[in-house]
């Protein structure tokens, strides 16, 4: 019933093709009105956002594994990772 009453409503429209997916869901939708619809799209972007985590790690992995990683310590690649999975610039 939620997706249905979103759907009717035409200024709440216009702001989606406005505003980027996350921020129409956190600023747009009201707690009160849409609290299911809310609550499911959390649970999707943390879902998305977990697997390009993971996906991007499975890739540092794959370019960890070089002609080199004979000779590197597992504490060598254990910080490689760690420096790999971080955002601090």
């Amino acid at each position: 019933m939620e997706l249905i009453d979103l759907q009717e409503r035409t200024d709440l429209k216009a702001k989606y093709m406005e505003m980027n997916l996350g921020d129409f869901y956190r600023k747009c939708l009201d707690q009160d009105k849409f609290p299911d619809l809310r609550k499911f799209m959390a649970s999707e972007m943390a879902l998305f956002g977990l697997t390009c985590l993971c996906e991007q790690l499975f890739s540092k992995i794959g370019f960890m594994k070089s002609p080199y990683r004979s000779v590197l310590t597992e504490e060598h690649l254990e910080n490689g990772l760690t420096v790999a999975s971080t955002s601090i610039k």
